[in-house]
């Protein structure tokens, strides 16, 4: 099975405090890679969970997909060296 990274969603984590002007601060800036990847000659897209951010996008990174092969939409991914 084949994947690459596609390109990287950026993603701000929020607190909200009570007072203060906004109520609101972001506490980080996350991305999240959205792979494309391949299976018997259907290409799929998977994007992951927020708990999936990466702390820099790095499209060296590399993840592997796990899929369930009667449903190979319904992915899982692990990252093999990112930095998370």
């Amino acid at each position: 099975m084949e994947s690459e990274i596609l390109y990287f969603e950026e993603r701000i984590r929020w607190e909200t405090r009570t007072g203060g002007d906004s109520g609101h601060i972001a506490i980080a800036t996350y991305y999240n890679p959205i792979i494309s990847y391949s299976y018997l000659g259907s290409t799929f897209i998977y994007k992951p969970k927020v708990t999936a951010s990466l702390k820099i996008p790095d499209f060296n990174t590399d993840v592997e997909i796990f899929i369930q092969p009667e449903n190979p939409k319904n992915a899982k991914h692990k990252y093999s060296n990112a930095t998370t």
